[in-house]
């Protein structure tokens, strides 16, 4: 993604909820490698505190966001 490109899908993901960023990480295979991504880590952290929620000590954005959204039982697999 050019620089520009990126700025500009930031900006879009910030006004998006986490169910939101989990459906389009659904979309392709592309989105799903960025919205995934460690980088993406401060869109995640947005759409929690838009959200009200504090993150829990120890838990990562994506891993917190996965547990409240009751998508899988066992995020052990995931390794954000």
């Amino acid at each position: 993604m050019s620089d520009l490109t990126s700025r500009v899908f930031s900006q879009f993901c910030d006004h998006l909820e986490t169910s939101d960023l989990f459906n389009l990480a659904k979309v392709n295979k592309s989105l799903n490698k960025i919205v995934l991504s460690r980088s993406a880590r401060s869109i995640w952290s947005a759409a929690r505190k838009r959200e009200g929620y504090e993150l829990p000590s120890g838990m990562s954005e994506l891993r917190f966001a996965v547990f409240f959204s009751g998508i899988c039982c066992d995020v052990s697999t995931f390794s954000p």
